[in-house]
């Protein structure tokens, strides 16, 4: 008789298993296991352990552990009544308490399995179905006393003997213990199939018992209205006329009338008006909702319902890419609102359709290399020192299937056998689910509660689904992403602080796009903090595309990506008219002219099949998504379509197997259009704001990086290129952030390394009182346990009380003395002791007053130790670009160095180098660079020619002099 194990515990069972469900279900087919139990506490995994039962036809069996008063059992699911009821009782317990009541109440399709025979009768109260289990004979003979229902149980949390040793390990982990506890873990909880006859027999007639089917589930939407279609189309009739200044053309009409016909036909009408519900609820009360995001752009519904800001017909975005009766899948729309304030609108969405109908989607991390190795080090008493070496060495690898490829790494651990045993023991649990986590924007709303399609976990308060996302659409659980965007917060930020400050209201959404200061920017690739334009490739990118237009916007975000950022090379040299586009047919011809002669939106695919092929928008985006995926056999058998199609539409044989074979290079590159465009619209809203009013989006983006030294450095360094000044902190005037006068940015107390928020804010409320009179004036008033010897040392080091006249030293020599002096008159309670003379001293010499600020900002603020050595007729770096094809001399610090081999198996370099005034490249050419050997941190006197590099200006080094 075949055994089938009716208890196993998955990894879904944190830090307790070693069983992943794959491996499970495998074991079992080759075992040729007809039936398998897991028991985790909390059904994670359920839906995946279905799923692959399913693949390996093998009978899934669904048990959870659960004490109640004094009872103990595992009750299992007997069909999908008992699923179902499982789910309500784990979802009852995560989320409050179970009662002998409630199990009463959820007892249907429910077999009840306890070792506790000494309680038989209570467990029969409840349930019809009871049986006894146990492990070995003298349990088996104590049960058949009480009940002939008794069945072989035995808990497995690892599939073979020989992966005990891990087992242990894991527990050690778990119950943060080290190795010398390791003898105390004994178990024998191994997958064992080599079970007596009989006992195998109980568990064969048990599974028997039970037989789940989980039907299809239909969408689940709580219903907005009673007559939710009449609202919707009035709605969305209204909106459009308001978006359209009552000038409906038919084009309009007919598109809006189509979109409303498939939306109705598909019953998705509430999801669009619940959507349209909680952005108004965000916009009415001051939350920043962006213009739209992925293929919901597309839509006319949405612009007419405000859900977007972004109107489809203008930019030729296709419906269909979104949703059309064809392709039946849900509507997804992604909604972006401001990162400080997403949470506003989750929550009224949970209040408005209850909390046990909206919930959050759990995500599991596993155990990462970084955090493996830090665990296992730690069980092993390995010293962190030891674990610091080897964990630096590990880059972005994400897994150890990776990690094995890093070569430095690898080598470290042949080292040494300790390392050696590590590695082994954190590689076989790597894998495994270590936590949960929420995912960072999902969240689902249902009209069914949602315990009875998912079990229900909670996390700080906050329900979640127990399911991922990918199992919620299979229960019908509908998921809308509430995405919390930083950028939003920012463009909020500035915007309100035009109206404060300026008295100048702006509406975004209404902005010209072809506003020339706006559009220089990207022109001149003056991007950075500009969304989705920061990065230096894209920036260089920008400079040979010479933005002319928003459209170019739209194209760039859709052209730099890997793949078709191959064909950039290209599509520059036709757009400068070096090169002839590709052309192949007059029908297609005009759909690609515009990305010259390539394909570079998903939009385009679906034009190109549409006009050259006859297929419909929605037969279209059926086949895209194939070829997207390489589907080789949907790619052949409607090559044949197509090319009828064309050749019916007066396109050649040949030609159209030409297009077809061009359509099917850029599916898989093709990208999506209306993403592209609402993204454009956020990158230009920044643009606009960082080109018409550069001082207070500055002093964003710096208040916004304050606990980021570097990102700080970056801000200050653009900040120049706009002639904005800035103001040394002063104890009397700087804030707890950035704060801006006219063309002016004063430095926050808390950029001082070692003075925090807190501290600023204690130092300002002091400060309300009124003003610091002097230097032992602040310490008498602000000495305490937070403002203590060291946040006044870096205060003094800072600047912050330069303006009382006395040098750095002087206030460091005599700190000591005055705090004593502060000491005493608190402890006698009379501040009007004589205070100590101070001298004042010499001040630091500059080097060190250099070494100090760098050390305490991350950057120069005014001390740049190049300074010194400038000399009359040198050149500032910000003036370079006015010395173009000449030769330059000036004086400056090495930030980095860039070492590379040429063709001709040379060194060159490139490095950084900066000035008070700003930073640029500096090119070591072979001939150059074999004279002089530079590194970080040295300060030099240069000779350089100046030379472009579209619109950078960079040097080239002629000869240098270290100082």
């Amino acid at each position: 008789m075949n055994y089938i194990p009716l208890s196993v515990k998955t990894h879904f069972e944190l830090l307790s298993s070693l069983i992943k469900i794959d491996d499970l279900v495998s074991f079992a087919s080759s075992n040729k296991i007809e039936a398998v139990g897991i028991t985790d506490s909390n059904m994670f995994g359920t839906l995946k352990f279905f799923d692959e039962c399913t693949k390996h036809n093998i009978k899934p069996i669904v048990g959870v552990y659960f004490e109640v008063m004094n009872l103990n059992m595992t009750l299992y699911a007997s069909n999908y009544d008992g699923y179902i009821n499982l789910l309500n009782l784990v979802s009852i317990r995560n989320t409050s308490s179970l009662t002998l009541d409630i199990l009463k109440q959820k007892n249907k399709g429910i077999i009840c399995v306890t070792r506790d025979y000494n309680n038989y009768l209570n467990y029969k109260e409840i349930y019809s179905d009871v049986y006894l289990s146990y492990e070995n004979k003298k349990e088996k003979n104590e049960c058949l006393l009480v009940s002939d229902k008794i069945v072989y149980i035995k808990d497995n949390y690892y599939i073979n003997q020989n992966d005990l040793e891990y087992f242990k390990y894991l527990c050690l982990i778990k119950d943060n213990k080290t190795v010398s506890d390791i003898d105390n873990y004994s178990f024998d909880n191994a997958l064992n199939c080599d079970i007596d006859e009989n006992d195998s027999k109980t568990t064969y007639e048990f599974s028997k018992l039970i037989d789940i089917e989980v039907p299809k589930y239909s969408f689940s939407l709580p219903k907005y209205d009673k007559d939710s279609k009449g609202l919707l189309y009035n709605l969305c009739n209204k909106g459009l006329s308001k978006r359209l200044n009552g000038e409906v053309t038919s084009e309009y009409k007919e598109r809006l009338d189509m979109e409303l016909s498939v939306i109705s036909d598909m019953n998705f009408v509430d999801y669009f008006l619940i959507v349209y519900d909680f952005i108004l609820y965000a916009k009415k009360n001051g939350i920043v909702v962006g213009p739209g995001r992925g293929s919901a752009a597309g839509s006319l519904v949405s612009y007419s319902l405000g859900i977007t800001e972004i109107d489809p017909l203008k930019y030729n975005l296709i419906f269909e890419r979104f949703l059309n009766k064809d392709r039946i899948t849900m509507p997804d729309i992604d909604v972006d609102i401001e990162y400080l304030r997403r949470d506003e609108v989750v929550n009224y969405v949970r209040n408005k359709y209850g909390n046990d109908h909206v919930a959050n989607i759990i995500t599991f991390s596993t155990l990462s290399p970084k955090m493996a190795i830090r665990d296992i080090g730690r069980v092993l008493k390995i010293s962190n020192t030891k674990i610091d070496e080897l964990t630096k060495i590990i880059n972005e690898e994400d897994t150890f299937d990776t990690l094995d490829n890093n070569k430095n790494f690898m080598y470290k651990i042949s080292l040494d056998s300790t390392f050696e045993k590590l590695y082994r023991i954190s590689k076989r649990l790597g894998s495994l689910n270590r936590h949960t986590s929420i995912h960072a924007a999902g969240v689902v709303i249902s009209d069914d509660l949602i315990m009875n399609r998912a079990p229900i976990y909670t996390s700080n308060g906050i329900n979640l689904t127990g399911y991922t996302m990918e199992y919620l659409e299979s229960v019908g659980l509908i998921k809308i992403d509430f995405l919390a965007i930083k950028n939003l917060s920012i463009i909020d930020k500035v915007s309100s602080l035009v109206m404060e400050k300026l008295n100048k209201k702006i509406n975004l959404n209404l902005i010209a796009l072809d506003d020339k200061k706006t559009l220089d920017i990207f022109y001149n690739g003056d991007t950075s903090f500009i969304f989705q334009f920061e990065s230096e490739g894209m920036k260089s990118f920008l400079k040979s595309l010479k933005v002319r237009s928003f459209d170019d916007l739209v194209l760039a975000i859709a052209l730099y990506r890997p793949g078709p950022k191959d064909n950039i090379p290209y599509f520059i040299k036709v757009r400068e008219g070096k090169s002839k586009p590709y052309l192949i047919d007059p029908i297609i011809d005009d759909i690609i002219k515009d990305t010259n002669g390539i394909i570079v939106y998903q939009e385009q695919i679906l034009e190109i099949l549409k006009k050259a092929g006859g297929f419909s928008y929605s037969e279209a985006d059926i086949i895209r998504r194939a070829m997207s995926k390489k589907k080789e056999d949907v790619i052949l058998k409607y090559r044949d379509s197509f090319v009828k199609g064309a050749i019916g539409n007066g396109i050649t044989s040949e030609n159209a197997n030409k297009i077809y074979d061009l359509v099917l290079k850029f599916a898989s590159y093709g990208f999506n259009k209306s993403h592209s465009v609402a993204y454009s619209f956020v990158a230009y809203q920044m643009a606009f704001l960082k080109a018409h009013f550069p001082v207070i989006f500055m002093s964003v983006m710096l208040n916004d990086s304050l606990s980021n030294r570097d990102k700080i450095k970056e801000c200050v360094s653009e900040c120049k290129k706009y002639d904005i000044k800035f103001n040394s902190i002063d104890i009397n005037k700087s804030c707890d952030e950035f704060i801006y006068l006219g063309n002016e940015i004063t430095y926050p107390l808390n950029a001082i390394k070692d003075v925090s928020k807190e501290v600023a804010l204690s130092i300002m409320n002091e400060r309300n009182k009124g003003e610091f009179k002097s230097f032992v004036d602040f310490v008498l008033r602000c000495l305490s346990d937070k403002i203590n010897s060291k946040v006044i040392s870096s205060l003094i080091m800072g600047g912050a009380f330069d303006s009382f006249g006395l040098y750095k030293k002087t206030m460091i020599d005599n700190l000591q003395s005055i705090i004593d002096y502060v000491t005493l008159c608190k402890s006698v309670g009379d501040d009007s002791l004589a205070a100590p003379l101070i001298d004042n001293n010499d001040e630091y010499d500059d080097s060190y007053l250099s070494t100090c600020e760098y050390s305490l900002f991350g950057f120069y603020t005014k001390n740049h130790p190049s300074s010194k050595y400038f000399e009359k007729g040198m050149v500032n770096l910000s003036d370079i670009s006015k010395f173009f094809n000449k030769t330059i001399s000036s004086s400056v610090l090495i930030e980095n160095v860039k070492v590379i081999n040429t063709k001709k198996n040379e060194r060159m370099a490139f490095a950084t180098v900066s000035d008070e005034t700003g930073s640029c490249s500096l090119t070591l050419f072979p001939n150059t660079f074999s004279k002089y050997d530079i590194k970080k941190g040295d300060v030099v006197k240069i000779k350089a020619n100046v030379e472009r590099r579209f619109s950078d200006y960079q040097l080239s080094l002629i000869s240098l002099e270290k100082m």
